[in-house]
């Protein structure tokens, strides 16, 4: 018996049963809003994850269940797993998901715990700007729209060199604001939960039309997706999300073709 196919097998066809759609889920608010509607119009994936990649995005969840039980450990009272499913203004699907824990915090109040791992340059991005992800943020202000929690943990564990840090997404009146520390904090001015929630029934309306642009950028060369270019001594990247999209094929049609002697550096990025 082959033990790794065995779990290859399993986690790609797990994979094809979650793509039935009857919600959106909060972490799709800052998806690309053309691969959300090849998915809610119903296309096939062209590019579907390799088990591998299923594997790494496991990685993934492993690390919410080990914060969960070393907070336990390190004496903090912990909630399991909270569901949610709330309709909310002008989507017809609703908003489903699950809090992976809350937290009883140090004044007694509940708190989210959102617990992310990543690697290199994504990492050493946070480390070096010292503030979370913008994807991050809005999910967990996807969650507090949907609850009456007030206080969210960002975690992050760096897979390849141990970093730890955290942050902490809060509501103070009628305004958002993101801390570092417990001196300093700035607002949240570009976006609120409200606003993330119109995103919702926006994904709706597109499937049902044309396909909206693309939210970010896939470099071609000689005929193939790139992740990252140099040229005229200046380097250019993909968006790891056009990378790993499940639709790279679809959306990307005949541009291999196209740039199969050049690239498309001047029409992504402008400039000669």
């Amino acid at each position: 018996m082959n033990l790794w196919d065995r779990i290859d097998d399993y986690v790609i066809e797990d994979r094809k049963k979650s793509r039935e759609k009857n919600s959106h889920y909060p972490s799709e608010v800052t998806k690309c809003r053309r691969a959300l509607y090849y998915k809610h119009a119903g296309y096939e994936p062209t590019d579907p994850p390799t088990a591998g990649g299923i594997l790494k995005m496991e990685a993934g969840n492993a690390l919410h269940e080990m914060v969960h039980h070393l907070l336990e450990k390190a004496g903090v009272e912990v909630v399991d797993e909270v569901p949610i499913k709330v309709n909310v203004p002008g989507a017809e699907l609703p908003v489903s998901g699950r809090l992976d824990y809350l937290i009883v915090d140090d004044d007694g109040e509940l708190a989210g715990v959102e617990a992310k791992t990543s690697y290199g340059r994504f990492i050493k991005n946070i480390q070096t700007n010292n503030y979370p992800r913008e994807s991050d943020i809005e999910q967990v202000l996807v969650y507090m729209g949907l609850t009456e929690i007030k206080r969210f943990y960002i975690l992050y564990f760096g897979r390849d060199n141990a970093y730890r840090c955290q942050f902490v997404v809060y509501k103070d009146g009628d305004k958002y604001y993101c801390s570092t520390n417990l001196n300093g904090r700035s607002q949240l001015t570009h976006t609120t939960p409200e606003i993330l929630f119109e995103r919702f029934g926006e994904i709706e309306r597109s499937a049902k039309g044309a396909p909206p642009p693309r939210d970010y950028k896939l470099i071609f060369k000689h005929g193939e997706a790139r992740k990252e270019v140099q040229k005229n001594k200046v380097k250019y990247q993909s968006d790891w999300q056009c990378m790993y999209c499940d639709y790279q094929g679809l959306c990307h049609a005949g541009e291999s073709e196209k740039y199969a002697e050049s690239d498309n550096i001047k029409e992504l990025f402008g400039g000669k």
